[in-house]
């Protein structure tokens, strides 16, 4: 986070002291262990009830009655574990993100979900594709039909490890906006003016990205690039301009990832934003690979930007439940796309019909639509001072 924060202080410097504030990572703690029991069964609400069967999630199977307590199940050493957020922020049709950490003892394979007041809950198997030892990917959505939007709960959120252990219980505020829909308002019957006001002067942090509705990358996300290439070993000694290109090696380390994305639209009398981007490289490195025993090399970089821009903001529809983003100008440099290794993502959209940028009371969603395709960028919205990940 050092080098988000010297890019951070760029920005500063040229707009206004504290545009966006650092995170900071806290270790997991171990949960008390407790004897199997059953949670004392809530009193069940008409709202709590609809609210869960409209939720849209992967691969979920529903389970009437209470939700399990805290467990300790068989001889599984059962590890700490944190999420990624302490609110779960619906916005019907935007796909929410959720990300549990673990300590990488007990690997979390799935979790139970429960609308606080529902009779029932739904077990849910992490997106393996996108889930590591250490980090289980969840999504949840929500169907507005039938609700009276927006609406607010408690929902809780209960990890599992690989033979079904319960590691712990996190429980957060639940907020369901109006949905992104140009033609859709508020209300039960979707024609309510919208009653959220727009996510300014907050930190909105990227959180994925899918091109035709599947997911193609998010923070800490590894881009790889596996190839061959060739050189030669003379007397002994490795080299890479060579008469006869006798040797290969197999470059199969060499990858980058997004480490942070954030904007912060302000509301100023100047309609100015800013934004950060740090990427990180592994570079494949000729002087340091060895062709006389096969082995690559690798030099690491890191590189990113601060800077600021200007905006403008209109309803998207005639409820003003959410808005459009018109990027109009940008501080990037040739160097910014040099040293990033790509044309930064969130460029100027004014006069792009085909990009298309929203903002809503927790969410902001870049909409491009390009050779066919369509790509959603979704940034969510984070509390000043949030840590990254959350008991």
């Amino acid at each position: 986070m050092k080098y988000l924060n010297k890019h951070l202080s760029i920005v500063v410097l040229l707009m206004l002291c504290g545009l966006l504030l650092a995170s900071c990572k806290s270790g997991p703690s171990s949960p008390e262990e407790e004897e199997e029991t059953i949670e004392n069964p809530e009193e069940s609400t008409t709202d709590a009830n609809k609210i869960s069967e409209n939720l849209i999630l992967e691969n979920a199977k529903r389970i009437p009655g209470a939700l399990p307590a805290n467990a300790k199940q068989g001889n599984v050493q059962l590890a700490a574990a944190q999420i990624d957020k302490d609110k779960i922020n619906l916005w019907p049709g935007i796909k929410n993100r959720i990300r549990i950490r673990s300590d990488g003892a007990t690997f979390v394979s799935g979790g139970l979900m429960h609308i606080v007041g529902a009779d029932h809950y739904y077990e849910v198997a992490a997106v393996a594709d996108e889930s590591t030892d250490s980090i289980s990917v969840f999504y949840i959505d929500i169907d507005p039909k039938d609700l009276d939007l927006p609406l607010s709960g408690k929902i809780k959120i209960v990890p599992l490890g690989p033979g079904g252990e319960i590691i712990t219980t996190f429980e957060d505020t639940l907020e369901i906006d109006t949905p992104f829909d140009e033609d859709t308002g508020g209300g039960p019957d979707g024609t309510t003016p919208g009653t959220l006001k727009p996510a300014l002067d907050t930190n909105l942090h990227w959180i994925y990205t899918e091109r035709n509705g599947v997911f193609d990358t998010a923070p800490g996300f590894i881009y790889k690039n596996s190839y061959q290439t060739r050189g030669c070993c003379v007397e002994g000694k490795s080299e890479t301009r060579c008469q006869v290109y006798d040797k290969v090696v197999n470059v199969d380390e060499q990858y980058s990832l997004i480490k942070e994305e954030v904007i912060i639209f302000f509301d100023n009398a100047t309609s100015t934003f800013a934004y950060v981007l740090e990427r990180f490289f592994n570079d494949y490195d000729p002087k340091g690979t060895d062709f006389c025993t096969g082995r690559a090399g690798y030099s690491a970089r890191s590189s990113g930007i601060g800077t600021p821009g200007t905006y403008s903001i209109s309803p998207a529809n005639g409820f003003e439940t959410f808005y459009n983003i018109v990027i109009e100008d940008i501080q990037w440099t040739l160097d910014d796309a040099a040293n990033l290794g790509y044309s930064p993502f969130t460029q100027i959209n004014a006069q792009r019909p085909d990009f298309e940028y929203f903002l809503g009371s927790n969410y902001y969603v870049e909409r491009i639509n390009v050779e066919g395709g369509v790509t959603l960028r979704v940034f969510e919205a984070k509390g000043e001072n949030s840590p990254e990940w959350h008991d």
